[in-house]
């Protein structure tokens, strides 16, 4: 696919943003992290901008979705916040800021808890969030159950 082409679907998913669902949101955000190292800094930028505005359009429920992209997009973006283009260097920042509040309200998603109990196949414990840990795990307040994964031996 040539990089007009490109830049053409970046636009059209940019119109669709807000009536995708979870699967599309994750699916548009696999996609995209690969062009963040396209040759052309015009796709390099496109790319960033609408996976910073998809990290912005996400609801709540839907980041648990995310967080393999959220985790994967961390080094290239990192990288370009020193990109040689000046319009890639200037996209980057939001792109992080946007990744940032998105692993700061699911910090849980990180440590690998759910807000969900886990279906009855799997072995899991509930950890009860007291006053002081529900300060580490915005968005959930003390008296909220977070589940633990089952250790594995």
């Amino acid at each position: 696919m040539d990089d007009g082409s490109i830049l053409e679907a970046i636009s059209a998913v940019q119109n669709l943003l807000q009536s995708l669902d979870g699967s599309e949101l994750t699916s548009v955000a696999r996609k995209l992290i690969p062009l963040f190292d396209a040759v052309r800094p015009q796709v390099r930028s496109a790319a960033i901008m609408l996976f910073t505005e998809l990290l912005n359009t996400v609801k709540r429920r839907q980041k648990p979705l995310l967080q393999e992209e959220v985790t994967r997009s961390l080094v290239p973006l990192l990288l370009h916040l020193q990109d040689e283009d000046p319009d890639v260097g200037k996209v980057s920042p939001a792109a992080m800021c946007s990744l940032v509040q998105q692993a700061l309200t699911a910090p849980a998603l990180l440590l690998g808890l759910s807000p969900e109990p886990p279906p009855k196949s799997e072995k899991s414990q509930p950890y009860p969030l007291t006053q002081a840990s529900s300060l580490a795990f915005n968005g959930h307040t003390s008296g909220d159950v977070l589940w633990l994964p089952a250790a594995t031996s």
